[in-house]
C-alpha cells in the first residue's frame, strides 16, 4: 500500500499546526466580541468562518492514529462544521458559530498546545499563514525590481 503525504508524521503535525494557528486567530478576533457584535461585524464573521473553513480542512487530512493521540478533540464535529459552512454557506447559524467561538476554542487549543508540548513542531514545518507571507513578500519583489527608482514623496512629506 503506497503511503500519501498526509500520512507522513511531518505532514499530520503540519495539519495540528494550521489547525492550531487557525484556531489561535480565531480566539483574537473574538476577544471581547459579545453575539450581538459578532452578528453585526461581517468582516470578523467572514474571518472566523474562513479560519473554522481551514480548521475543518487540516482536520479532514489527520489520520486515524494522529486522532487518536488526540482523544479530546473532535475530528468529525470539526469536519461537519466546516462542511456545512462551505456546503451550506447560506444558511449559515451565526449564534452556533459564535457558541463554537466561546466554548470549544479553548479546549481545541488547549490539546493542541499539549501535543505540541509532547511533539515539537520541527523547523520545517510552515504554517497558512506563513505560506502567505512569502508568497506575498515574494510577489511585491517581483513588482518592485531594486533597481526602480524610488516613489516620489507627497507634497509637503519631506
Amino acid at each position: 500500500m503506497k503511503s500519501s503525504p498526509s500520512d507522513n508524521a511531518h505532514w499530520q503535525e503540519k495539519y495540528l499546526a494550521d489547525m492550531l494557528e487557525s484556531a489561535r486567530a480565531i480566539q483574537q478576533y473574538m476577544k471581547g466580541v459579545s453575539f450581538d457584535g459578532f452578528r453585526d461585524d461581517a468582516r470578523t464573521r467572514d474571518a472566523v468562518t474562513y479560519r473554522i473553513n481551514v480548521i475543518g480542512e487540516a482536520a479532514r487530512h489527520v489520520t486515524n492514529v494522529t486522532a487518536a493521540a488526540l482523544p479530546g478533540i473532535p475530528f468529525e464535529k470539526i469536519r461537519g462544521m466546516r462542511n456545512r459552512i462551505a456546503h451550506e454557506y447560506d444558511r449559515i447559524n451565526y449564534r452556533q458559530v459564535w457558541e463554537v467561538t466561546q466554548d470549544h476554542l479553548a479546549p481545541l487549543i488547549s490539546a493542541l498546545e499539549g501535543y505540541f508540548d509532547l511533539h515539537p513542531i520541527p523547523a520545517p514545518v510552515e504554517t497558512e499563514l506563513e505560506r502567505i507571507r512569502a508568497h506575498s513578500k515574494a510577489s511585491i519583489q517581483k513588482a518592485t525590481p531594486a533597481d526602480s527608482p524610488p516613489l516620489p514623496e507627497a507634497p509637503g512629506m519631506g
